[in-house]
């Protein structure tokens, strides 16, 4: 009778610890659920970049297939480049990515019900790392942003956010920068 309770009692499954998806974008590289938050940010980064150059829908999705090789990650960029086409959205398509990644690191992680308006709020940043890279004026962006942002973000939030980003001096510190503000946005109930 001891040996059958033992049994069933290591027997029983215990439900997966569920990880907090704002703790995963600050956690360090190598972490899989942080991976998968930079790697959407960067896809995000991306498909906003090719936007704000006036690619085209299929030079787009081009770009995020780039020359992956068959398999589940191009199969993955091919239907990212087909909700592009179809909604025209890149926080659509950065949701698809992190939900795709995240299932593939077999981490059990919440679903912030804020995930799509804090992935908004990384674009609004976007604006802003591109503008300070193609050597534009904090003031034009910011006038940019507000043409498009103002009304989801405030006024200083915007204002806030522009000197954030000029005052940063690298690509990892701009990438750094927007996964740490994204984890805060989750963060926030």
């Amino acid at each position: 009778m001891l040996i059958v309770t033992a049994v069933t009692v290591a027997g029983c499954a215990t439900p997966p610890r569920v990880q907090r998806l704002a703790d995963s974008a600050t956690r360090p590289d190598g972490d899989p659920v942080h991976d998968c938050i930079l790697s959407t940010m960067r896809t995000q980064f991306g498909v906003f970049a090719m936007k704000s150059g006036l690619a085209s829908d299929d030079r787009i999705a081009q770009g995020l297939v780039g020359s992956l090789p068959e398999g589940a990650v191009r199969r993955q960029r091919e239907a990212e480049g087909l909700l592009w086409k179809q909604a025209h959205d890149a926080t659509a398509v950065a949701q698809n990515h992190l939900a795709w990644c995240v299932r593939t690191t077999r981490v059990a992680v919440d679903s912030p019900r804020n995930l799509r308006a804090c992935l908004q709020a990384v674009e609004a940043a976007d604006l802003f790392v591109l503008a300070h890279i193609d050597g534009r004026s904090r003031e034009v962006a910011l006038e940019a942003a507000r043409a498009r942002y103002l009304g989801f973000l405030t006024d200083n939030a915007l204002t806030l956010l522009s000197t954030q980003v000029y005052a940063l001096t690298g690509e990892n510190d701009d990438y750094r920068f927007r996964m740490t503000r994204f984890g805060q946005c989750l963060a926030t109930p």
